[in-house]
């Protein structure tokens, strides 16, 4: 069985050397350095807060690339657990409002999120499709998802891009709420820190999953 080749916005082929050069970069040690058995020792180095902000920082920006597809992914896994065990149709057009309404939270971040009209939601639906995560209709007006630990997998790794910043927009928020109503004044710059301080402090009781919701 052949594979299906991927279509990706990447320009320069990918080399074993470059990667490992920029995961030593980042600290890293490498045990088999240019085989093919080219192992990365976590340990210590993943340990320390430091480098988990480090590696936090450049996450950003990839998650935010993949913004739309996170909230896709959300979307259907929430859908698949609220109907479980059977695997619910799912509408494009309800995708496409919900999606949009969540994009424009984060309308005023600097963010790479692109406008999502419903031609390119359907390009990206339509990828989910040919990487078997759902199986999309004829006429393209609804889907199922597929119903295996692999879907399962993946989703959770596409969703993982759009947490981080809910999470944030959630706590935020929350933070919000409290100080309505009440007669205290905080200047702005020390409540940005404190919610900084505040989701680092979650992380660490595994409250937050990514460390990265506080930058």
């Amino acid at each position: 069985m052949s594979k299906r080749a991927q279509k990706t916005t990447i320009t320069i082929p990918p080399s074993q050397a470059s990667i490992e050069s920029h995961i030593e970069g980042l600290g890293f040690e490498m045990e088999n350095r240019g085989k093919k058995k080219s192992l990365v020792k976590l340990e210590p180095k993943i340990s320390d807060p430091q480098t988990q902000l480090a590696l936090s920082y450049y996450a950003v920006n990839v998650s935010s690339t993949l913004f739309h597809e996170g909230f896709i992914a959300q979307f259907i896994k929430n859908k698949y657990e609220q109907a479980s065990p059977s695997a619910p149709s799912i509408s494009i057009q309800e995708l496409h409002e919900s999606s949009v309404k969540c994009a424009e939270l984060l309308m005023d971040e600097n963010l790479n999120i692109n406008d999502l009209t419903m031609q390119s939601l359907l390009d990206k639906v339509r990828h989910f499709s040919q990487t078997e995560i759902i199986v999309l209709k004829e006429d393209e007006t609804e889907f199922k998802m597929v119903t295996d630990e692999r879907t399962h997998r993946l989703l959770a790794i596409y969703a993982h891009a759009v947490m981080i910043f809910l999470d944030t927009y959630t706590i935020v928020l929350l933070a919000m709420e409290r100080l309505c109503g009440t007669n205290k004044v905080t200047r702005f710059k020390i409540l940005v820190r404190e919610l900084h301080i505040s989701i680092k402090s979650l992380f660490e009781q595994k409250v937050v999953t990514f460390l990265h919701s506080c930058l």
